[in-house]
């Protein structure tokens, strides 16, 4: 066909509602970061201590079982209750287990759009900035429920349907932890992740610059404590801060640092979170830009 025959053909294509139309690039990013071998495995690993929860709660429950233990002196019951300091636990394992999914996946999802000039492509359609964003979040939440809440909803749901309604009526907090504690994390460390990778292009840098802000708030707080004998400092520490908040809906004694116990107002806890997601989000709005929208 000669050159000036071709002609503008729009596309008469199906077209995705534009309620859904952010889960067109989650899917292929899921796709994308499962293609690595070393990632689906570390992905499959995270599921091995909530099986050993499950393990655990079989064991607080056959009675043979817990008979031969009494009779070699182990009383499995008083080692390990089933109670909102198991589940607390769980909480905090599978919470740094999910730090680490999005450590390894999380500095990558907008670096390679910005660094390829990818982002023109998605935003000269008719799809938003906020769609964008709710995208790349979805795949990232996808993951961190996969490890934290719905394993421990199904946890809390086994123990529920062996010890009987009483027990489930008694520690329904337990449950509403789970769900709470682990949404509040995983909206942190999305978008926490998500402004990183939107900043800083190259991803190892990007995944340092993650551990930092995990990590490196502890050496900040303490060097407030030594300098200005106060512990304000460890709101600094979002390790300290998200357990904190944890303590505090599991209703288990506060976190201990350096040998002690420290007690924040659960307020300013809160505030610190608050704080660090409109940062995040400030960050992202200002780093993620269109050349031109559609709509």
């Amino acid at each position: 066909m000669a050159v000036y025959q071709r002609s503008f053909r729009p596309y008469d294509g199906v077209l995705s509602a534009a309620s859904t139309r952010f889960l067109v690039p989650a899917r292929y990013a899921l796709q994308d970061l499962f293609r690595s071998k070393l990632f689906t495995i570390f992905t499959t690993l995270c599921f091995v201590f909530p099986l050993l929860c499950v393990f655990a709660i079989y064991l607080r429950h056959n009675a043979d079982l817990l008979a031969n233990l009494a009779t070699a002196g182990i009383e499995f019951e008083e080692w390990m209750p089933i109670d909102e300091t198991f589940f607390g636990v769980f909480m905090r394992v599978q919470g740094m287990l999910a730090f680490f999914l999005v450590l390894f996946s999380g500095p990558r999802l907008v670096s390679r759009d910005l660094a390829n000039n990818g982002l023109a492509l998605y935003l000269c359609r008719p799809f938003s900035k906020a769609q964008y964003v709710l995208g790349k979040m979805t795949v990232l939440l996808l993951l961190m429920s996969a490890v934290t809440w719905i394993p421990g909803l199904l946890l809390w749901g086994l123990q529920a349907a062996l010890e009987g309604a009483s027990w489930g009526v008694a520690n329904l907090r337990s449950a509403a932890a789970l769900v709470i504690g682990s949404w509040v994390w995983m909206i942190v460390l999305g978008l926490l992740a998500l402004a990183i990778s939107a900043w800083v292009r190259w991803r190892p840098v990007a995944g340092f610059c993650l551990l930092l802000v995990f990590f490196g708030g502890i050496f900040f707080a303490r060097a407030i404590e030594l300098l200005f004998n106060t512990e304000w400092g460890y709101l600094f520490d979002l390790h300290h801060t998200i357990r904190r908040i944890w303590t505090d809906l599991f209703a288990t004694p506060a976190p201990f640092f350096f040998g002690r116990p420290l007690d924040l107002p659960i307020w300013s806890s809160w505030a610190a979170l608050a704080i660090l997601l409109g940062l995040s989000l400030l960050l992202l709005s200002r780093r993620i830009r269109a050349y031109q929208v559609v709509k």
